[in-house]
């Protein structure tokens, strides 16, 4: 049950009717090592994502090379960018030792200086 429906008769509060609508009109970014933008695309709105990726471009003046898409194995994604004849810019997950052990350095983090915990940047569609 969302906070907060309990007391509004079951209906979702106005606070959360708004971010769930928010959030269908938004895509992850992600700030990467190397000064690289990787785009977390709502694989039904490939829409967003590509206005995400020109905004970055024109607006914020971030190379064309330096934002990445990601979901890799989802065919919709590949087909959005496969049509457009870009489909180098797909951000794979490391393979080499080396490479991997670079992503599970970087994404430890200190919450208050305190115990480190690993992020993960998906690259993968969800499960299920």
């Amino acid at each position: 049950m969302v906070p907060g429906m309990a007391e509004s008769g079951g209906k979702p509060e106005p606070e959360q009717v708004t971010m769930d609508a928010e959030g269908r009109h938004c895509v992850d970014l992600i700030l990467a090592p190397g000064d690289i933008v990787l785009i977390r695309p709502q694989i039904e709105r490939m829409d967003l994502a590509l206005a995400a990726d020109a905004l970055l471009q024109s607006e914020f003046k971030v190379p064309k090379h330096r934002v990445r898409f990601l979901l890799v194995n989802t065919p919709r994604v590949r087909q959005v960018l496969r049509e457009r004849g870009e489909l180098w810019r797909i951000s794979r997950p490391p393979t080499d030792p080396a490479e991997v052990e670079r992503v599970v350095t970087n994404c430890r983090v200190a919450i208050r200086e305190e115990a480190l915990y690993f992020t993960t940047v998906p690259s993968r569609a969800p499960a299920g």
